[in-house]
């Protein structure tokens, strides 16, 4: 049986750890990438030994085009093909914009929109080899602005646009692709915070909509995944 690959950008921790997760649990070999190596050294011992997976990792900074190019290398040189891509990584660094550095805007961007925007060009022919299937995770934020986040609203609104376009191009390819929309989730940026668990998402249930994704038979492509709490967003 040929064997089965899920790419996930950021992958120890949040959605994409998640994300990981369920995918390692279904028998899928890893490819990911982080900042922080001991993390993803720590990722990789889990994995292989609880699953009996291969895992593909990289030490990366997203916000850095040559880095999301030593990483691409990295997996062409590696792997065969790629099954599910999932460009998940990004910057949240909520600031007024009239008074946010410029820094702020520059690196939101080149996490949320540039990373993704190189990674699928660089392995785009590794999923269309095998009819695969790419998630870029976005936000409810592509789709309605919030207060005191304008260069992640920016970003996300960017990616919107980037994904739908991909999505048009894949039409005739073969190469399912989903931009998936989910309202406040807990991770690394709520860490601190008193927030009421019924008023934010879980990781995990995000990380199992998208792998429904990637089960429907036959020609059907779920375009558009959006998930809230169902008290809305806060």
């Amino acid at each position: 049986m040929k064997k089965k690959y899920a790419l996930v950008t950021g992958g120890t921790k949040g959605i994409g750890r998640s994300i990981v997760e369920i995918y390692a649990k279904n028998k899928y070999n890893i490819i990911t990438c982080a900042r922080d190596n001991k993390e993803l050294q720590k990722l990789n011992k889990e994995l292989e030994s609880t699953y009996d997976i291969d895992v593909l990792f990289s030490s990366v900074d997203l916000t850095q085009k040559k880095d999301c190019k030593r990483f691409t290398s990295l997996v062409k040189d590696t792997v065969p093909h790629i099954n599910i891509l999932i460009n998940n990584a990004g910057v949240f660094n909520p600031q007024p914009l009239l008074t946010e550095s410029d820094d702020v805007f520059e690196d939101t961007f080149h996490a949320n929109v540039f990373a993704p925007y190189y990674i699928t060009k660089e392995l785009f022919e590794l999923v269309e080899k095998v009819n695969g299937h790419i998630f870029n995770i976005n936000s409810v934020a592509s789709k309605k602005p919030f207060d005191n986040c304008a260069s992640y609203v920016a970003s996300k609104f960017a990616l919107q646009g980037l994904t739908l376009t991909l999505r048009e191009i894949c039409k005739t390819k073969n190469v399912k692709v989903t931009s998936v929309l989910p309202g406040a989730t807990f991770t690394a940026s709520w860490a601190g915070t008193n927030i009421d668990p019924d008023r934010i998402l879980n990781p995990d249930t995000v990380a199992e909509a998208i792998f429904a994704c990637t089960q429907l038979k036959g020609n059907a492509v779920i375009e558009e995944l959006t998930i809230r709490p169902q008290l809305g967003d806060l």
